[in-house]
């Protein structure tokens, strides 16, 4: 399966905001594929239990319609992480491949515009296919 707009991916990233490296599996918003140059963009989503005051961060919205994620989920607007698009990548795809809903992921694509266009700091972060596979195991 293709990877898409709206995927989820959960693997531990090599590097997060903050430059610190990821030690545990993350779940990953796929919201844009750039074809031309094959790459992904995502960015960060994460459980709100024990974690509702980030929510008071500009940098953080609400996913209204979370599902396939099975809890009520926030999402990150001030890291975008990109990535090569390589074969095996489509194994961290979570949920069977099922979506976030087209409207939830442009409302999100909304606010990270919105977000930008205030003034506020962003992040971008580079994976490589290498430094992926240094931190995530792929089965053959």
């Amino acid at each position: 399966m293709k990877i898409e707009e709206g995927h989820l991916l959960k693997f531990i990233p090599p590097i997060l905001d903050g430059n610190s490296y990821g030690n545990k599996k993350r779940y990953m918003l796929v919201i844009n594929c750039d074809d031309e140059n094959n790459t992904i963009e995502m960015i960060n989503v994460s459980s709100i239990k024990g974690k509702e005051h980030k929510l008071l961060y500009d940098s953080n919205i609400e996913i209204k319609n979370y599902n396939p994620l099975p809890v009520p989920t926030f999402a990150k607007l001030d890291t975008l992480y990109t990535i090569d698009n390589f074969n095996d990548l489509q194994k961290f795809m979570s949920f069977n491949g099922t979506k976030i809903s087209n409207s939830e992921i442009s409302n999100i694509k909304l606010q990270r515009y919105n977000y930008i266009k205030n003034c506020n700091p962003t992040n971008v972060i580079n994976y490589s296919e290498t430094d992926f596979k240094k931190f995530n195991f792929i089965n053959i």
